[in-house]
């Protein structure tokens, strides 16, 4: 009985942690998931999973010169985290989707690794099942 305890017990944290780091664990393909996911990639330097989260506000790609650009400013960003120590804790304040459901707003709070804290927020546009956070107008 013992060995079936510690068994299923080992079963449900691969379980956890692999949710975990599919991108967002039980928040699946939620607006907040993809913010977590695009702030741990960041930190991740995996700039060009990055950019494919993000898409324009009518929900097209961006261009490859775009692309090019974001990638810069998610290397700039990235210089910013170290300084402030990595993320320590990144919460979601609020989640908001509107009555159509293809629009979101999230809100979120930032607490870095060296103590100080910033709060964010974000418009995600749904394009065929996935969230994109919109960037540009």
């Amino acid at each position: 009985m013992k060995k079936l305890t510690v068994l299923l017990s080992t079963i449900a944290l691969v379980f956890l942690i692999g949710t975990q780091s599919c991108g967002g664990g039980a928040l699946g393909n939620s607006p907040s998931a993809i913010v977590k996911k695009s702030i741990n990639l960041i930190a991740e330097k995996k700039y060009e999973k990055v950019v494919a989260l993000y898409a324009k506000k009518d929900g097209t790609d961006l261009t490859e010169e775009e692309k090019g650009k974001m990638i810069g400013l998610l290397s700039m960003a990235n210089a910013e985290l170290i300084k402030k120590e990595g993320v320590k804790s990144l919460d979601i304040i609020e989640e908001k989707l509107s009555e159509d459901g293809n629009t979101a707003e999230v809100k979120w709070k930032i607490t870095y690794g060296n103590g100080k804290t910033e709060d964010n927020d974000g418009k995600l546009v749904k394009v065929g099942n996935d969230w994109k956070m919109i960037i540009g107008n």
